[in-house]
This record gives structure tokens, sequence and C-alpha cells, in this order.
């Protein structure tokens, strides 16, 4: 299933039809503070350390997308107009994303109760958040079926990750765009 989401016209694209969103000093304070007061949640792969660049996504996400509310729940992050629950998945990345690059969802969060899933990269230069990527999105029931289910310790052919934790990727290439 799809669903037609729009980004504000505001936001540019690049090559690929990412949405390119800057991250601006109100969005890592934001950003930071939820982060800090969030902790680090039980079995995260990073032990905390990802909260924050999994919330500049949301917020990214959030700003980007017509329609998009945030809740926040530990089900999903946002409702598009007010009825689909939505996830966010982001990844700290230190380059640009690349379409043959992969979407995770981690197996212990492939429960969520979301409806679809939205892909963010974050671009950081060295320490500093500097562009979020809105990739694109799939519906969840989707996306798991066409993912690569990977385990733990598994090496990664696409790319020589070893894999951290059991999780579902998917080429970035095979998500929806948005319009």
């Amino acid at each position: 299933m799809r669903i037609q989401m729009t980004a504000k016209p505001e936001y540019d694209r690049d090559q690929y039809g990412y949405i390119i969103v800057p991250v601006t000093k109100k969005m890592n304070d934001e950003a930071e503070q939820r982060a800090l007061s969030l902790g680090a949640l039980t079995g995260s792969i990073r032990h905390g350390m990802g909260n924050r660049v999994g919330y500049i996504g949301q917020i990214a996400v959030r700003d980007a997308i017509e329609g998009m509310k945030e809740l926040d729940t530990h089900d999903f992050d946002l409702v598009y107009d007010g009825t689909t629950p939505i996830e966010v998945k982001t990844k700290d990345r230190t380059v640009r994303p690349k379409p043959y690059y992969e979407c995770s969802v981690a197996e212990m969060n492939h429960s969520q109760n979301a409806s679809f899933y939205v892909f963010v990269s974050v671009f950081r230069h060295e320490t500093e958040y500097k562009l979020a990527f809105i990739l694109g999105y799939m519906q969840t029931s989707d996306y798991l079926q066409a993912a690569k289910h990977m385990k733990i310790g598994d090496k990664d052919p696409s790319n020589n990750f070893t894999v951290r934790a059991n999780c579902y990727n998917l080429p970035i290439q095979a998500l929806h765009r948005f319009w």
C-alpha cells in the first residue's frame, strides 16, 4: 500500500530525490534535550548514544512533510493526516546516502504498531550534524516482507558491515519517494 505523502515546498531535493533538511541549532537543541530525558532504552544497540540523531530524524520528518503531527509513543513517533501511525528510522552517517545504501529496522522493533516506516539519514561532519536526508517510506508489512533478515555477527555483503543486532535491511532505492 502507498499513500501520497508530500514534502513542504521550502525543502530542496538531491539528485536521488531525497528531501534535504538543514539541521538547525533549534533542531539540535530540541533533539539533545529529548535524548537526555529519554536515556538508554532496553536493548539499545548504541546504549542511548543514538537517541539524539534519532530525534533529529524525527524532527526533520515532522517539520518537512505535510500533515505530520508528533505523538512519540513506544509504538510510533508521528501520525500522518491524523490517523496513520508513522515510525521514523534514522541512521547517523559521515557520508551522503546513496541509493544502494541500506535502511535497517532492528528485529526487536519490528513489532511496533506503526503503519509505515519513514527512513532518514543524518549527515554528520565530525561531531556536528549538518543535513537530514529524508529517503523515503514503506508500509511496515511490505518492508518486513521485502527486507533481508540479518543476524548479529552476519557480514552484510552489500557493504561489508558486521551486523551488531538482528535486523531487517533493504536498499534505499526500494523505498517509495515523497511527492
